[in-house]
């Protein structure tokens, strides 16, 4: 199965509910400081809707979608971004009970990561051009060409964000 990151919407909540079932799964999930359990869609909407996290830095949050049929089978996000010193927690992230065991998470997080370097990309861009300061970015633009020669992700959504359009 091949997986594509979208940004996460309104409407893409109710799985989330339907697979985080117990106290047990949410705190596995997501820690046990992100939500109160039971799980309802106004807490997963002002966690997941929101660009940015109530103690300040920004947020990013994907559903992974199966590429041939079109379900959710993931999601998977920084609930932290640093802009910065270019860092980011990632996190929380899940596969849907049904597609696990199918090396889902591994597409995942490699997608997310690749996303995230093409936004240090990006920003470095800019900073050369002078639209941001040297100070946000610290030169971190070698791990993306190293996940380009290693063929990780297939840098669609990626070039989207180093086109601006996330």
């Amino acid at each position: 199965m091949h997986i594509e990151l979208e940004p996460i919407q309104q409407t893409d909540l109710e799985p989330l509910l339907e697979w985080v079932g117990t106290y047990e799964q949410m705190v596995q999930w997501s820690g046990p400081w992100n939500f109160e359990f039971p799980l309802d869609k106004d807490q997963l909407a002002q966690f997941f809707l929101t660009d940015t996290s109530p103690d300040g830095p920004r947020r990013m949050q994907f559903k992974a979608v199966d590429a041939e049929s079109g379900a959710i089978v993931g999601q998977i996000g920084f609930s932290r971004i640093w802009d910065k010193t270019n860092a980011a927690h990632l996190g929380p992230a899940i596969v849907a009970p049904t597609a696990r065991n199918a090396g889902i998470g591994c597409q995942l997080v490699r997608q997310l990561l690749t996303i995230h370097m093409a936004r240090i990309v990006s920003t470095e861009r800019q900073r050369r051009r002078g639209v941001v300061s040297s100070e946000r970015v610290k030169g971190r633009t070698s791990r993306t060409n190293c996940m380009r020669q290693r063929g990780r992700g297939d840098g669609k959504l990626a070039s989207q964000i180093t086109e601006g359009a996330y």
